[in-house]
């Protein structure tokens, strides 16, 4: 019995120290793989975010550069009306806006959805302001004659021109960013 309770010991002894060794082992190699998990996370964010942020930064520039492309000086430098009736013209200058703003639909991935509501806005607001200036107009007159319809009635609009309101909208929001 006291060799059986001498060999209990002796394993005892020689396996507590190899199961804390273990244990210890273990737990360290447990925390290793975890920090660096966390390290290659953080990193992937990292080029994540730097990759967003040149992504983002390209939107707000090909929004912008919509804005101005909707504009009505430069739709209609654009478009010219020569040979044109009001009709046909109407009907290039609103398939004009909705290709625009089909081309840069995608942008509203990067964007707020309070920005994005604000182009969508605008282009509505220049499509209603062309409806509204041809509808003042004979279908049948000269395009010129809505050229410049569509001029007066966008001055007229004075503090409330949709596209200089978006643009601002733009430009706080890249401020806040950037």
């Amino acid at each position: 019995m006291a060799s059986e309770v001498s060999i209990l010991w002796l394993i005892l002894i020689v396996t507590l120290p190899c199961a804390i060794v273990a244990f210890v082992s273990i737990y360290s190699m447990k925390n290793t793989v975890m920090k660096e998990r966390e390290t290659r996370e953080f990193e992937l964010k990292l080029k994540n975010r730097e990759n967003l942020t040149k992504y983002r930064l390209q939107a707000y520039e090909r929004l912008a550069l919509f804005l101005e492309r909707i504009s009505p000086n430069s739709l209609v430098l654009r478009i010219p009306p020569t040979g044109k009736t009001v009709y046909q013209y109407q009907r290039e200058l609103l398939i004009m806006l909705r290709q625009e703003l089909d081309h840069n639909v995608s942008q509203q991935v990067y964007v707020s959805s309070e920005l994005w509501g604000h182009i969508r806005l605008s282009k509505e607001r220049m499509s209603m302001l062309i409806s509204q200036s041809a509808s003042e107009l004979s279908p049948e007159m000269p395009a010129e004659a809505l050229r410049n319809e569509i001029f007066e009635n966008y001055s007229d609009l004075e503090d409330d021109q949709p596209i200089e309101m978006t643009l601002e909208v733009l430009k706080r929001e890249v401020s806040r960013y950037f």
